[in-house]
């Protein structure tokens, strides 16, 4: 169990928690080590290569931005399309607003709109999903080490074939509003986001993705 402003979370095995004050470029390379596990020579190096750059450059990028940690899966990368994680941030308000009257605002605003049950923290969790299209999908692959891109091209007929079995793709971007009433400076706004097909074994595994978010966020306990 590791803390994140204040709150303790629950990693769940083959996850890490990273924090973003760390080093940037060795959390990087620690979190890219544990996913190629099991993977060697030219396709090991060129995706713990990819890996890095990906995660260096959230990590950077959250600097600043109110950015707090990430947690991401770091057992073993089965699926290079795969990129579920959860980013933690700081939950602000604007400036005369309430951190509650903002989360209430939001619930009454967003259909998707879910309250968490919580011994002390209130949790709003919302929800959207959305198409990916080719344009975005091609930008996915061309961010895929060339070994993996190389699989896809000689395997296309096959490849083609598992999309049009699976239909379109689609991202759904959950966020959670989550905090304890009596302390709205210490607020976090964590978001996370599942790939999933529009089929109906691909969408049980999105729902069950989402339970997961949910237990972890769920989960969370003040230690101050």
């Amino acid at each position: 169990m590791l803390t994140v402003n204040g709150f303790t979370v629950i990693v769940p095995p083959d996850w890490s928690l990273i924090d973003v004050a760390d080093d940037a470029a060795d959390s990087a390379k620690a979190w890219a080590d544990a996913r190629v596990r099991g993977y060697s020579g030219q396709a090991r190096r060129e995706l713990r290569s990819t890996l890095i750059a990906s995660m260096r450059g959230l990590l950077t990028g959250l600097k600043g931005r109110e950015g707090l940690a990430v947690l991401a899966p770091s057992g073993p990368l089965v699926n290079p399309f795969d990129g579920g994680m959860l980013v933690f941030r700081r939950l602000m308000a604007p400036d005369g607003t309430n951190v509650l009257d903002m989360v209430v605002a939001t619930a009454a605003a967003d259909a998707s709109g879910t309250l968490l049950e919580g011994d002390v923290n209130v949790c709003l969790r919302t929800h959207q999903d959305v198409e990916v299209g080719d344009d975005a999908e091609a930008k996915v692959v061309a961010q895929l080490p060339p070994v993996a891109q190389d699989g896809l091209v000689a395997n296309a007929d096959g490849f083609a074939e598992v999309r049009a079995t699976l239909g379109r793709r689609f991202q759904r971007h959950v966020r959670y509003q989550v905090g304890r009433p009596d302390l709205t400076d210490r607020w976090l706004d964590v978001t996370g986001s599942i790939a999933f097909f529009d089929q109906e074994d691909s969408r049980a595994l999105a729902e069950a993705q989402m339970r997961l978010f949910d237990t972890i966020v769920g989960n969370l306990t003040w230690q101050g």
